[in-house]
């Protein structure tokens, strides 16, 4: 029996690390071989649930693999995002709920491509179809994680189904009252020193349009406030980053859990005159706001068809 690897993009957030966890123990508990592995660092979101439960089922993915190992896909499609030792066509299944999906690339893939709020909502129904009941630390992975990635049903690409998912999951969960304002709160823990590990732990980079864009994204409590204590050193590490990764714009963007909306910060020209565009805003001094929370999923569509026509 071939050995089945889930995994998710490099340097997943907590969606993707729910989801990996979540199908390795329902095909364990088939006597499939299956482990749950991730590429790149993971963030204080994890860290708090990793040690809430001393330690989660899924470890560092080594690339090295068996021949005839086979890989399943979660919380991503994109072959440019994910470990380069996969052999595209040994991937067998794809769960995602991203905008910007290559299933072509997949010639062997079962594929779930839905546009909802996270992706362990597509985990849940999967579950529910098959009656597979999760454990109690399964189900709360991937309860907090479409909590967090709907902003506990602030965001504007929740949907019902996500709710309804949340709802079932409840019912196998033991856990603190706080636990999710607790998540929240170490989230939320981005100070001075740990600002660029934070930044670069969930920083994407796509081309479009021959055009190089990246989008650095945080999701915090009191975010005027952390902007406040951290904005000179922020603007001077996406300067880095757009050096470095030849960028031609670059864009922060900041999402209040607490209060809901964005706050946006660019550093060039350039990127002020695209962004200003793409989210129809106005910046000053380089900060820019929207009142609604919008996702950097939500965003790339708006920059590809921005960008076809920018000058």
């Amino acid at each position: 029996m071939a050995d089945i690897i889930i995994t998710s993009y490099r340097n997943p957030d907590l969606d993707g690390i729910a989801c990996s966890i979540a199908l390795a123990q329902q095909l364990q508990s088939t006597g499939q071989s299956a482990q749950a592995v991730y590429t790149g660092t993971l963030g204080l979101e994890i860290k708090f649930i990793n040690d809430f439960y001393k330690r989660l089922p899924i470890k560092p993915d080594s690339g090295k693999y068996p021949p005839d190992t086979q890989f399943i896909l979660v919380d991503t499609a994109d072959p440019g995002a994910i470990n380069p030792a996969i052999p595209l066509d040994q991937v067998i299944r794809i769960f995602d709920h991203h905008p910007h999906t290559f299933p072509e690339k997949f010639t062997h893939a079962l594929t779930t491509l839905e546009m909802i709020g996270s992706c362990a909502t597509l985990i849940a129904e999967y579950f529910r179809k098959i009656s597979y009941n999760p454990g109690g630390m399964v189900a709360a992975c991937l309860n907090s994680a479409i909590i967090s990635n709907t902003i506990n049903f602030q965001n504007t690409v929740t949907t019902d189904r996500d709710k309804k998912a949340a709802s079932w999951l409840q019912q196998f969960l033991h856990l603190p009252s706080d636990f999710i304002e607790r998540m929240f709160i170490a989230k939320s823990r981005i100070t001075p020193a740990n600002l660029q590990e934070s930044i670069i732990q969930d920083f994407a980079v796509k081309e479009i349009a021959g055009f190089r864009v990246g989008l650095a994204q945080l999701e915090v409590a009191n975010l005027d406030q952390l902007l406040n204590q951290v904005e000179f050193q922020l603007k001077e590490l996406l300067k880095t980053l757009k050096s470095e990764k030849n960028l031609d714009y670059i864009l922060f963007t900041g999402i209040d859990i607490l209060k809901g909306g964005n706050l946006f910060l660019v550093i060039d020209p350039r990127s002020e005159k695209l962004f200003s565009q793409v989210l129809n805003i106005n910046f000053l001094q380089g900060r820019g706001s929207t009142p609604h929370i919008l996702m950097r999923k939500q965003m790339w569509p708006l920059i590809e068809t921005n960008l076809k026509n920018f000058k």
